[in-house]
C-alpha cells in the first residue's frame, strides 16, 4: 500500500526545497507520490523547485478547501502530512507506518516528529519496529505539543482525513485546517475515539520555525517571527544556498519545534557545511554544531497581547480563542477573549471562556473567579459558567464551595452534565455512594462517550439499592455487552422478578434491557421461561431462537418508537437496487438412504432461488452487532429484506448509542451465525462476491461493516477476497452509523442456499489454478467430529478402525487452512461424514465424489444433500442408530437432547458396510 504526500507552502521555497530532499533520501518514496499545495507569490517564484523536483505534483491555489479535496481524491489510501517548515533527520520504512496503521485499529496516526528523545517522555509499548502510546495521557500535552492532528510530519488513514474533510467547506489555510481539526477532535470524540499514535523510537523529523508566513494566527511560543523575513530567506535560496538537513542526521532533537539554532546552511552542490554568510550574525541566526545541540531553556509561560486582524466579528474572535486554547497557546487565546469581549461587552461566552484559559494554562485563579462570575452575572439562567466555578474551586481545594456551584449548575441546568459529573466524584470521595451513583448516572444516560465510574455495582444490590445500580448497569451494557458486572446485575434483577413470579415485569425489564444492549443473549432464555408461564408457548419459541416478535415489545414496552418496517416492493425511500442476477429453479432428484428419512425436503423437487441484487441506499443508516443487522432508509424505515436478526427490537429502542456519521459510501456485509463455517462460506462470501461484482477492486468504497471475523478460517477468507484491512469495520458489540449512502447485497434467508455461482467462486478462492487437480481422485476420507461438542460419533474409534481397512483415513479439518481443506477435498472419491458444517468443502470435490453423509436418529437436513447436487457428487445418507439401541458397550442410557439437532451418533458397522455398499464403494 502506498504513501501520498500532501505539503502545504507559501512564501518559503528555501525550506520547502529541505522537506522534498529530505523526504526522498530518507524514505524512498517515489517523488510522484507527493503533491504540493502552494500560494504562488510573485517575490517568491517556485520555478527552481518545479524544475528540480518535476515528477512531484505542483498545486498553485486558488481556492484551498476545493484544491485540497481534489488532492485528497487522488491520494492512495494514506496521507502524509506536510508543512515547509519541516525537514527529515534520519532514514525510516513507509511500509512500517502503514502496517502498523492497518493493524491496530485504535491508532489515529503514525507520528514522524515523535519518540523518545521528546521530553518530557510519554509512555510507550514496545512493538517489533516502533512504539505505541496512549496520547490522551502524555506528559506533551499542554507542553511543545497538545493535539493529535497535525499537518507536519504525520500519517493518517485517508479515510479518516475524508471524514473530517468532509464536516465543512470553510478552510481557508493549512493552519485553520489544522486548528479546526484539533478542536473537531476534542469536540465531536472527546479522548475515546482512536486513542493511540505510533511513532519510531527516535524521531524522524523536526519542525524549524524561524520565519512567519501566515496571517491568521499570531505566532505561538515556539514561533521566531524576528530571527528572518521571507525576503531574507529568499535571498539565500537564489544564492544558491540550501538548508543543511544532512548535517543533522540522527541528531536527539529534545523538542518537536525548534527555532534559530537548528538553522544551517550549505551550498546547493554541496552537502558540506559552506561559509556562512557575513549578515547571519547580524540576523540572529546560529550555526552550531550538532554535538552543541541544546534543549531550548524552558520559559514560564508569559501572557502576549498579538495584533488582531482586521475586521474580525465576535464569533470568529471568540471560535479562535477556542482553538488556540485548544492547540496550547494561552496568550493567542486570551487576546482573542478580550478582543471578543471588546466587540461585545455584555457577552456571558466570552468571558466564560476567559476564565477558563485563565485556568488552564495560566494558573491565576483570580482573574479566572472574576471572570466566571463576571459570566454569571449576564447570563442568569446559564449553568455551563456556575460549573467550571465549580471547577475552579475544586482544583484549589474549596470543596464546599465546588459543591454550592456545581448545586447552583444543576438547580439552573438539569442538563448541565459535567456539575453531575463532578459533583458526583466529590460525593464518592465522600462516601456518599447512592447520591454520587445518580448523579453519574444522569450523565451515563445522556453523554454516551463520557466515562465510567467504578462502583461496585453488585455490592449496591445487597445493600438493597438495585434501583439505583440498575440504571447505572444499563448504560454500562449498551457500551460494553461483556461488562462483567453489568450483565450479572441485570440479569439478577430481571431474574429476581421471575422468581418471585412477577413474569410480566420480568418480560419488561428483560426487553428494555435488551434495548439498551440487543445483543445482549441471556436474557432470551428469560423471556422463554416467563412467556410459557403466561401460556404464550409461540412466542416463548421465538424468543428461544432469538426472534423477538414486535407484539411483545408493542404490548410490554408501551413507549417504546414506532418500528416502520418496509420492503423492496413497497420502494423504501431514497433506495435504488441493482439486479445481478435472476431468480431460477433447480429440479433435484429424490435423496437416497438405506434407512430413508420422511423429512419433507429429502423427496426432492423444484428448488427456487430468490435474484441477487445491489441495494443503494442515500443516506442511509445501519445498527450491527454479532446476531442482528437492521438497515434503514433515509426515512428510518426499517428495510426488512435487507434485515435479519432483531431489527425490530433496534427499531423500537430509544437507548441505543448515538448514530455516527460516516462520510463516504459503507457496504453492509455481516451475516447471521456468522461463526458457523457453512453460512460464513456460502452467505458472507456470496454477499462479499456481489459487492465484488460491481466494485471489483473495493474502490470506490470508504467502509466494509462486517461481523467480528476472529476464527483462522474467516480471516484466511477475507484475505482471499483481497478486502483491504483498513476499510474493515467490525460489529464487536454494536455499531450505529449513518453513511452518505449504504450499498447492501441481498441477503440469502432460505435454505439451502448453495446455488452455482457461490460454489464456483469459492473454488476460484480457494483452488490452486496453477495445481492440475487429478483426472480420477483416489482418496477416502472420514471427516470427523471428535472437537465438536454436540453431534459427536460416541463410537468413532471403533468406526475409524474399521474404515482405515478399507484406505480411509481420519481428517479432522479444524487443524487445516481453508485452502488446505479445499486441496484434500478435490482429491476425495469417497466422503464418510456426520453431518456437520464440515461437509461445506463438498463445494471443493470433483463431479462424481461419493458421499455418505450420516444422521443422528432424530435429525437431518437437506443442505449437504443440495449442495452435493449442485456439484453433481453422488449422494446417499445414512441414519444413525440410537444410543439405546446400540447397546450397553457406550451408555447405560440414552441422555436427554434440548434439540434434536444436537444428538450424538452411535455408527452401526453392518449399518455402514450397507450403506457404502449401496454406494459401490468396495469395503
Amino acid at each position: 500500500m502506498m504513501i501520498s504526500t500532501i505539503i502545504f507552502s507559501k512564501e518559503r521555497p528555501l525550506q520547502l526545497f529541505a522537506y522534498i530532499e529530505s523526504l526522498l533520501h530518507y524514505s524512498g518514496l517515489p517523488e510522484r507520490s507527493i503533491y504540493v499545495l502552494y500560494r504562488d507569490v510573485p517575490s517568491t517564484p517556485y520555478s527552481t523547485l518545479q524544475q528540480a523536483f518535476p515528477r512531484v505534483n505542483w498545486i498553485a491555489e486558488q481556492d484551498f478547501y476545493q484544491d485540497l479535496m481534489a488532492i485528497v481524491t487522488a491520494c492512495d489510501d494514506y496521507i502524509l502530512w506536510g508543512c515547509d517548515d519541516v525537514f527529515f533527520k534520519s532514514p525510516f520504512d513507509p511500509q512500517i507506518c502503514v502496517q502498523a496503521l492497518a493493524h491496530h485499529e485504535q491508532l489515529l496516526a503514525f507520528s514522524l516528529r515523535l519518540g523518545k528523545n521528546i521530553q518530557p517522555t510519554q509512555p510507550l509499548q514496545a512493538q517489533e519496529s516502533y512504539w505505541i502510546w496512549d496520547w490522551t495521557i502524555s506528559p506533551l500535552v499542554n507542553t511543545d505539543w497538545t493535539y493529535p492532528w497535525e499537518v507536519s510530519a504525520s500519517i493518517y488513514r485517508k479515510g479518516d482525513v475524508v471524514q473530517v474533510l468532509s464536516l465543512t467547506d470553510n478552510l481557508k489555510n493549512p493552519n485553520l485546517l489544522e486548528g479546526l481539526l484539533a478542536t473537531y477532535y476534542f469536540e465531536t470524540h472527546g479522548r475515546t475515539w482512536r486513542k493511540q499514535l505510533a511513532c519510531f523510537e527516535v524521531s524522524k523529523s523536526i519542525t524549524l520555525q524561524i520565519n512567519q508566513v501566515q496571517d491568521v494566527y499570531i505566532q505561538n511560543e515556539f514561533d521566531r517571527s524576528q530571527s528572518t523575513t521571507i525576503e531574507q530567506l529568499y535571498q539565500y535560496f537564489v544564492a544558491g544556498q540550501r538548508l543543511d538537513w544532512q548535517s543533522f542526521e540522527n541528531c536527539l532533537n529534545p523538542k518537536i519545534h525548534v527555532d534559530s539554532q537548528y538553522f544551517r546552511l550549505r551550498d546547493g552542490q554541496s552537502a558540506s557545511q559552506p561559509p556562512i554568510p557575513e549578515n547571519i550574525s547580524s540576523l540572529g541566526i546560529l550555526s552550531p554544531s550538532v554535538s552543541q545541540l541544546q534543549a531550548p531553556q524552558s520559559q514560564p509561560t508569559q501572557f502576549r497581547s498579538p495584533q488582531a486582524p482586521k475586521c474580525l466579528e465576535p464569533e470568529n474572535a471568540l471560535e479562535l480563542a477556542k482553538i488556540f486554547a485548544a492547540k496550547g497557546c494561552p496568550s493567542e487565546a486570551i487576546a482573542y477573549c478580550e478582543q471578543a469581549i471588546a466587540l461585545r461587552p455584555n457577552w456571558a461566552a466570552a468571558y466564560q471562556q476567559l476564565g477558563y484559559v485563565y485556568q488552564i494554562w495560566g494558573g491565576h485563579f483570580a482573574q479566572a473567579e472574576v471572570a466566571y462570575r463576571q459570566a454569571i452575572a449576564l447570563d442568569p439562567q446559564s449553568g455551563d459558567s456556575c460549573h467550571w466555578l465549580g471547577a475552579l474551586y475544586q482544583e484549589a481545594g474549596q470543596i464546599p464551595a465546588a459543591i454550592h456551584s456545581y448545586q447552583q449548575a444543576i438547580a439552573r441546568d438539569t442538563s448541565c452534565y459535567p456539575a453531575h459529573w463532578n459533583l458526583g466524584h466529590i460525593l464518592r470521595s465522600q462516601g456518599h455512594w447512592a447520591e454520587a451513583i445518580q448523579h453519574h448516572t444522569v450523565v451515563l444516560q445522556a453523554v454516551w462517550d463520557a466515562p465510567t465510574v467504578d462502583y461496585d455495582l453488585v455490592a449496591l444490590c445487597n445493600q438493597g439499592l438495585a434501583h439505583l445500580a440498575l440504571p447505572y448497569a444499563l448504560e454500562l451494557l449498551r457500551r460494553n455487552l461483556h461488562h462483567p458486572s453489568a450483565g450479572m446485575v441485570c440479569h439478577g434483577v430481571v431474574n429476581g422478578l421471575l422468581g418471585q413470579g412477577q413474569y410480566a415485569q420480568a418480560i419488561t425489564l428483560s426487553l428494555k434491557v435488551l434495548h439498551h444492549q440487543p445483543g445482549f443473549e441471556p436474557l432470551l432464555n428469560v423471556l422463554r421461561e416467563s412467556l410459557e408461564k403466561l401460556d404464550r408457548k409461540h412466542d416463548a419459541i421465538s424468543c428461544f431462537v432469538g426472534t423477538i416478535p414486535y407484539r411483545l415489545i408493542t404490548e410490554f414496552v408501551p413507549d417504546s418508537t414506532d418500528a416502520q418496517v418496509v420492503f423492496r416492493h413497497k420502494n423504501p425511500t431514497g433506495t435504488t437496487y441493482q439486479d445481478l442476477a435472476a431468480a431460477h429453479q433447480v429440479y433435484w432428484s429424490p435423496a437416497i438412504s438405506i434407512t430413508p428419512s420422511d423429512h419433507q425436503y429429502m423427496i426432492g423437487g423444484a428448488w427456487s432461488y430468490a435474484p441477487k441484487s445491489l441495494a443503494t441506499i442515500e443516506q442511509g443508516q445501519v445498527w450491527s452487532d454479532p446476531r442482528t443487522t437492521a438497515v434503514f432508509s433515509s426515512n428510518r424505515e426499517v428495510i426488512e429484506d435487507l434485515s435479519y436478526g432483531n431489527s425490530l427490537l433496534v427499531a423500537s429502542s430509544n437507548y441505543l448509542p448515538p448514530v455516527q456519521p460516516f462520510a463516504g459510501t459503507l457496504a453492509v456485509l455481516p451475516i447471521r451465525y456468522s461463526g458457523n463455517y457453512c453460512h460464513w462460506m456460502f452467505e458472507f462470501v456470496a454477499r462479499a462476491g456481489l459487492l465484488k461484482s460491481v466494485y471489483p477492486q473495493w474502490d470506490g468504497l470508504d467502509g466494509i461493516l462486517i461481523d467480528p471475523a476472529q476464527s483462522k478460517f474467516q480471516q484466511e477468507t477475507l484475505q482471499a477476497l483481497g478486502l483491504p484491512a483498513h476499510k474493515l469495520i467490525r460489529n464487536t458489540t454494536g455499531i450505529h452509523l449513518k453513511a452518505d449512502r449504504l450499498v447492501v447485497p441481498s441477503l440469502f434467508s432460505h435454505w439451502p442456499i448453495f446455488d452455482r455461482d457461490t460454489c464456483q467462486l469459492l473454488r476460484d478462492l480457494f483452488l490452486d489454478a496453477a495445481q492440475p487437480q487429478r483426472a480420477t481422485p483416489t482418496k477416502r476420507i472420514y471427516l470427523t467430529r471428535a472437537e465438536a461438542n454436540y453431534r459427536r460419533v460416541l463410537n468413532e474409534p471403533e468406526v475409524i478402525e474399521w474404515l482405515q481397512k478399507s484406505g480411509f483415513v481420519g481428517v479432522t479439518l479444524s487443524e487445516l487452512s481453508v485452502r488446505e481443506q479445499a486441496a484434500l477435498l478435490s482429491e476425495a472419491a469417497v466422503v464418510v461424514a456426520p453431518h456437520g458444517a464440515g461437509l461445506t468443502n463438498l463445494v471443493f470435490c470433483q463431479p462424481g465424489t461419493k458421499v455418505l453423509e450420516i444422521f443422528p436418529k432424530n435429525y437431518s437436513q437437506p443442505y449437504y444433500w443440495a449442495l452435493a447436487s449442485q456439484c453433481q457428487l453422488i449422494h446417499q445418507y445414512l441414519i444413525s442408530r440410537s444410543v439405546t439401541e446400540y447397546g450397553t458397550t457406550v451408555t447405560q442410557a440414552e441422555p436427554e437432547y434440548l434439540f434434536n439437532d444436537l444428538e450424538d451418533l452411535v455408527i452401526h458397522l453392518d449399518d455402514l458396510a450397507k450403506a457404502l455398499q449401496s454406494l459401490a464403494v468396495d469395503c
